[in-house]
């Protein structure tokens, strides 16, 4: 389903205007296009989304800088989009790797890159048409589950991946593991020119329309006046490690 069909006029507008899916790598942004979508006062991570669609990467980081730990794994997903579109391929897996730790365990969001194929194993997802609908403009996380919700997206988005490899038709896997194959993909066609293009295109326009559409089901469409009603304080372990960027004293992680 082309998300052209999730919207309402306003959103439809913007979206007609936009490429249909997330870009492989780095494109030239539509200057114009960057006031128009901010104009819209959507909910921060469908206006994430849809800077990135239109490639601009500095509006995008702005807004998922603010959304970096639970509830708001929506936009640690988008952070690791980010990321794979300006090809920081470690980073993109890290941030995947947190929205699949997010399973409910509240003692231990600590994960290692070793057991992220766990990641999903945990919880089963509940289709989002089958859940009472959510008002526009309802924070993140309200009457529902705050826990999990990580497990619960990656499934979503990225359980029927249609995406192609060098061995089968379509990879399989836990949803985690589709998510870090992607970005493996992606990785692999820019920088050694293999695999197929237009599979990687079709992969991320499935990608880009689950997104949307649990997003929209999620928050809706209405406006957002205040878009700090929607951030995340961030863990402790995050805001340390953004400090020593800052500083100077940490290590490679960007954000």
């Amino acid at each position: 389903m082309s998300h052209l069909q999730l919207a309402k006029p306003a959103l439809s507008d913007v979206l007609s205007r936009l490429p249909q899916s997330v870009p492989i790598s780095p494109q030239k942004p539509d200057a114009v296009l960057t006031p128009a979508v901010s104009s819209l006062q959507l909910h921060p991570t469908i206006e994430a989304l849809l800077h990135l669609l239109n490639s601009d990467l500095p509006s995008a980081h702005f807004l998922c800088r603010h959304m970096q730990a639970p509830p708001a794994v929506e936009g640690m997903l988008l952070h690791a989009i980010l990321h794979r579109i300006e090809g920081d391929w470690n980073n993109s897996r890290a941030w995947v790797g947190d929205v699949g730790s997010d399973q409910g365990n509240e003692e231990d969001r600590d994960h290692k890159m070793d057991d992220v194929s766990e990641a999903s194993t945990q919880h089963s997802f509940e289709p989002a048409n089958e859940r009472p609908d959510v008002a526009d403009g309802e924070k993140v996380g309200e009457g529902q589950d705050r826990r999990g919700r990580g497990s619960r997206l990656l499934r979503y988005v990225y359980e029927s991946l249609p995406l192609s490899t060098s061995s089968n038709d379509f990879a399989s896997g836990e949803p985690v593991q589709m998510a870090l194959e992607l970005i493996s993909s992606v990785e692999t066609f820019r920088t050694r020119h293999e695999g197929s293009e237009e599979a990687l295109e079709n992969a991320l326009l499935h990608e880009t329309n689950q997104l949307l559409d649990w997003c929209v089901r999620e928050f809706g469409e209405g406006r957002w006046g205040d878009a700090s009603s929607a951030w995340v304080r961030p863990e402790e372990k995050v805001r340390k490690i953004g400090e020593e960027m800052v500083s100077g004293e940490g290590g490679w992680r960007k954000f």
